[in-house]
């Protein structure tokens, strides 16, 4: 979980407000979690998996699903590709993928 306080947010609110962005910052990722599951084997941009948000509910800004899938990235929960598509406003943006571990060997001790 990372909330990035760049407006000093914990200064101008309530510690109970404070702590509400931090559970919904929590919730964010977890749903990205669950959603990705619908991408095992293909990949997904943050503008793609902004619109599956939006269709399930989730009103939110762009800007919190790019952290959200940096923060995943950052804790090998998803890997970013080399492949890139258009997304908002036309720009490229890279895809991601749901990190498998079906293809990970353990070995013995």
């Amino acid at each position: 979980m990372s909330y990035y306080d760049t407006t000093n947010l914990r200064q101008q609110l309530r510690d109970q407000e404070y702590k509400e962005m931090l559970v919904k910052t929590e919730k964010q990722e977890q749903v990205i979690r669950i959603l990705a599951d619908d991408f095992i084997e293909k990949t997904f941009s943050p503008s793609m998996m902004h619109s599956v948000m939006e269709r399930h509910g989730k009103k939110l800004p762009i800007t919190s699903v790019r952290r959200a899938i940096s923060d995943l990235t950052r804790e090998g929960v998803l890997k970013k590709t080399d492949k890139q598509r258009i997304g908002y406003y036309g720009k490229r943006e890279y895809m991601w993928r749901k990190v498998s571990w079906a293809h990970i060997h353990i070995l013995p001790l």
